[in-house]
């Protein structure tokens, strides 16, 4: 408010196009975590219409949901590629080794 009504103005249109685009992440097509991570920041977005000052805070709880879990689905998927080359090697037949001609 200290900035008068351009301020005020620029700043609203700049939280709707962050509020636009957050909610464009709501996809049916999400995981439980991405569910999370968009329910947590739509959280700290209302949280933030009353003032901005606690906007930081309140997003801390999603930044922290991101960090963790992206590190997490590495983590998982990387034990995933594992396991299953593994279980490929297993069920591969075994190939015995061509016959050397004999001179």
């Amino acid at each position: 408010m200290s900035g008068g009504m351009i301020a005020v103005l620029v700043i609203a249109l700049v939280f709707g196009a962050l509020t636009g685009w957050w909610s464009y992440l709501a996809s049916p097509h999400n995981s439980e975590l991405g569910i999370l991570i968009y329910a947590s920041g739509f959280f700290a977005t209302v949280i933030s219409m009353r003032s901005l000052f606690v906007f930081t805070t309140a997003l801390l709880p999603t930044v922290a949901a991101l960090v963790i879990g992206t590190y997490a689905v590495r983590i998982l998927s990387a034990q995933a590629q594992r396991l299953l080359a593994r279980a490929a090697m297993r069920s591969a037949p075994a190939r015995r080794p061509a016959p050397q001609p004999r001179r």
